[in-house]
């Protein structure tokens, strides 16, 4: 298996746990499928957590493939620098990745009170909750869009195919996980909140640790690895 999908799906799934966005998803959950989950049981549960994950995950990953196809066009436009664009960014990934894991860096857009409006637009539940995954990919990706880019970067001279698939490693890591976290809340909903309360101070420090090995790896890639060739 290719070891760039297997990281790129594995930074999907970090990205939906990023430390920007995860402590608001379950309260968000719950208030958005509301009073479906108690007029259903256990297996309507499970279906309406699926569904509304299956959701979030659609609006996060328009999010990755807008900004996937924005990034495709003007890697092509600066292949001949791009190595030494990228070495700055691993070198800024390193420092970022240790101020996330000493708690000295807080990135993140709000998305606070945004699921209310949307809602008030009349788009259904299925229309607001694709909307909330994009905000929420808007507020994750703003924790782990210098890794995301990285991975872009190393399949840049492959062309579009590279990137679709990229994307769609990314996305499918991004939609287990935040799946997973919607079924959770639709079954257990107080539990899953107060877990994620629970972990919420460690996830920072697991982030930091993921940013600066992924900075390391791309300094390796370019410097040394399959990149640098472009030198």
């Amino acid at each position: 298996m290719n070891p760039v999908l297997v990281l790129a799906f594995g930074a999907g799934a970090a990205s939906a746990f990023s430390p920007c966005g995860i402590a608001m998803l379950p309260a968000t959950i719950g208030l958005m499928l509301g009073r479906r989950l108690n007029a259903v049981g256990v297996s309507g549960r499970l279906a309406q957590g699926v569904g509304a994950g299956l959701s979030l995950g659609l609006g996060f990953s328009v999010v990755v493939a807008v900004i996937a196809v924005a990034f495709a066009i003007v890697a092509h436009a600066i292949l001949h620098i791009l190595p030494l664009v990228m070495v700055a960014l691993a070198v800024a990934l390193v420092i970022m990745g240790v101020l996330m894991y000493f708690d000295r860096l807080a990135i993140g857009l709000s998305t606070e009170g945004f699921s209310e409006r949307v809602r008030g637009l009349g788009v259904g539940l299925f229309g607001t909750l694709t909307a909330v995954g994009a905000a929420y990919g808007l507020a994750a990706l703003s924790c782990t869009l210098p890794l995301f880019i990285a991975l872009l970067a190393e399949v840049a001279s492959a062309g579009w195919a590279g990137t679709v698939e990229i994307v769609l490693a990314f996305a499918l890591g991004v939609s287990v996980v935040l799946t997973a976290v919607a079924v959770g809340t639709a079954v257990w909903r107080m539990a899953m909140e107060r877990a994620i309360r629970a972990a919420l101070p460690y996830i920072g420090r697991v982030s930091g640790v993921i940013v600066v090995a992924a900075g390391l790896w791309i300094s390796y890639y370019w410097l040394l690895g399959p990149g640098h060739w472009l030198l």
